[in-house]
């Protein structure tokens, strides 16, 4: 199973991404980009390609064990690419505030699925959220938009399953760790 560890987010935060999305959707027409749905908007923490079925109740268990986010404040920064260099791939926003307290704590869960033997994606954390996968970039990407850097607590994450097909992910929460 695909599954990955999360923060999700406000309604209202959500809701501005959208409005950021379809701003820039208007921007960068020329470009194929599968933009970022609005229910599945979220902070990665940790992404498991194959996660056996097996293992999930331990991992949960282990995970749990984690001293929680105590009110971490975030605040949603500048739009941005990834990789900097090279073929662009992704359109991101960054984030600022508590930042290092996610690091930390992301290298914890990290350190149970190492622990537990299960791989993972282990590139460098750069706490961001993804706003669309760039397929076909025709001509220069715009991410020149106005809006508001709402700042949000994080108080909680989830573990969440990660379901392909033809429409997109479909996500489903195994588990809300507060």
């Amino acid at each position: 199973m695909r599954a990955f560890f999360a923060i999700n987010l406000s309604s209202e935060i959500k809701d501005l991404l959208e409005d950021v999305i379809l701003r820039l959707d208007k921007l960068n027409l020329r470009s194929d980009i599968k933009w970022v749905n609005k229910d599945n908007l979220h902070l990665t923490l940790a992404f498991i390609e194959n996660l056996a079925e097996e293992k999930l109740a331990n991992i949960i268990e282990e995970v749990d064990k984690l001293p929680k986010p105590d009110f971490w404040l975030v605040q949603l920064g500048d739009i941005g690419y990834f990789p900097s260099s090279g073929k662009v791939k992704v359109m991101k926003m960054s984030l600022l505030g508590d930042i290092e307290k996610i690091v930390v704590f992301q290298n914890k869960i990290k350190q149970i699925l190492k622990k537990e033997g299960i791989t993972f994606d282990e590139k460098d954390f750069a706490p961001h959220l993804t706003l669309g996968r760039i397929k076909d970039q025709r001509g220069p990407l715009s991410k020149f938009v106005v809006y508001d850097k709402l700042s949000f607590p994080v108080t909680e994450f989830d573990l969440i399953r990660s379901d392909l097909n033809k429409q997109g992910n479909r996500y489903e929460v195994l588990k809300k760790f507060k």
